[in-house]
């Protein structure tokens, strides 16, 4: 699994805890505070995390090396969100899972755009830009984060197709 922005960790911590079986977890993240500080959260709560200094748009692993990709809020802070989106699908593997989390249009997402320059994403939005990515199974549903906050971000998740499906939705029925 790798977290793209993993930032504090808190998106992999909370996803460990449901999860049933052990992952092994990756994370990227600009800042290097923002990675000692996900290595002592993950650390603390048993996982063994491998992190690296990198840019969103320049993952620094290969192709198709990940089953699962993540990205919490970092998409809408991107001046181009699509050409990052581009890079973590790059690194998926076929029938891998994608996941982003984005601010969504609300009160509360206006606020953060003004205060942080982001992107309020709506949810038409959000699945056309995985719909260009030529992800399948696409799905969304708004985030609770809370009394203050509603719900002020949305989830998009989809998957990577394989190769033999991604050539099923490209091929055109034969006309006789």
């Amino acid at each position: 699994m790798l977290d793209c922005g993993i930032g504090c960790g808190s998106l992999s911590i909370a996803l460990n805890s449901i999860l049933p079986d052990h992952v092994a977890f990756y994370g990227i993240d600009m800042s290097a505070a923002m990675l000692a500080t996900a290595d002592v959260m993950m650390r603390q709560t048993g996982l063994l995390p491998q992190l690296k200094q990198a840019d969103i748009h320049s993952i620094p692993y290969a192709d198709q090396s990940f089953d699962f990709v993540m990205a919490a809020h970092v998409l809408e802070h991107l001046p181009e969100p699509q050409r990052a989106l581009n890079e973590m699908i790059r690194v998926l593997k076929p029938g891998g899972m994608l996941f982003v989390c984005m601010t969504r249009r609300s009160v509360f997402g206006a606020l953060i755009q003004l205060r942080w320059r982001t992107w309020a994403i709506t949810e038409r939005q959000g699945v056309a830009w995985l719909q260009d990515c030529q992800l399948a199974d696409i799905g969304f549903r708004p985030v609770n984060l809370g009394s203050y906050a509603g719900k002020a971000s949305m989830a998009f998740w989809a998957r990577r197709p394989t190769k033999e499906r991604r050539k099923l939705q490209t091929e055109r029925p034969t006309a006789y």
